[in-house]
């Protein structure tokens, strides 16, 4: 996990230009130079191999990149699972291994996240409006709140009270005509939005801004998400889901829903 901060902010881009990083490796018996490889973990849990070159005198694996993210060196091999592997808690569906495995972990065993069942997380089922906001409503302690007033959620749904709670606070809004969507997959441009909207009813720094024209798709963002993806680019919340895409429509997981709460949580909940 590579990262700069500036006070309390992320950078995780540079206006198009690159950094050169060496990360060191050292190589196992029956390895060769030429096999290491690098790779980043872009937000979708995917890993991209990066180019590099290796120097098995320094040990060193070098490589230069336009945004910072997690990376990994090694050389490619197939591990296969095995039953020690299997998360803790009491999910198989996350492993040891698994890319979002201590982000779920976080997230469970913080009572951010509960399974979608009891032997059940689904990482790659796509996080709803109705889970983020419930997820938020126990991350601020599960205050009282009225009914909700929205048609579309009844009033003894299970989200019902944390999205009255966030409606409330100006967290989330709905579509309008009295509905709010509880069961669509929630965007990565809405996610920002509701993320930076719960930062501002806590008191936390929404100034930060990052240049996201090096994203391809940065005329894809909504004019309305522009601000809070600008912000949740900056502190490293919401990066790119390949090296030159930022991806503001598509829809997170719960596994990339774990990871970008965990990022938040470590930055602004002390």
């Amino acid at each position: 996990d590579i990262s700069i901060m500036s006070g309390n902010s992320h950078i995780s881009s540079f206006n198009g230009e690159e950094l050169t990083i060496s990360l060191p490796y050292t190589l196992k018996e029956g390895e060769a130079p030429g096999n290491v490889r690098v790779w980043y973990l872009n937000d979708a849990g995917e890993l991209a191999q990066m180019d590099c070159t290796y120097d098995a005198e320094t040990g060193l694996a070098t490589f230069a990149t336009a945004h910072l993210s997690y990376y990994l060196v090694g050389v490619e091999a197939g591990v296969e699972a095995t039953e020690e592997d299997h998360f803790t808690i009491g999910f198989p569906d996350v492993k040891k291994g698994d890319w979002f495995y201590e982000d779920v972990e976080f997230a469970v065993k913080n009572g951010l996240f509960s399974g979608t069942a009891e032997t059940t997380f689904s990482p790659g089922q796509p996080m709803t409006r109705a889970m983020l906001v419930t997820v938020l409503h126990r991350l601020d302690g599960q205050p009282a709140a009225g009914p909700a007033s929205f048609r579309d959620v009844p009033g003894d749904a299970w989200y019902a009270r944390p999205l009255a709670w966030s409606s409330a606070n100006g967290i989330v809004s709905g579509y309008g005509d009295g509905l709010f969507g509880p069961d669509d997959q929630v965007t990565r441009e809405q996610m920002a939005a509701i993320l930076y909207r719960y930062a501002g009813y806590k008191g936390y720094a929404v100034t930060a801004g990052a240049n996201l024209s090096i994203y391809a798709d940065a005329a894809d963002i909504s004019p309305w998400a522009r601000t809070v993806m600008s912000w949740a680019n900056a502190e490293g919340l919401i990066t790119g889901r390949t090296a030159t895409t930022l991806a503001p429509g598509g829809n997170a997981t719960r596994a990339e829903a774990a990871a970008i709460l965990k990022r938040f949580v470590e930055d602004f909940v002390k």
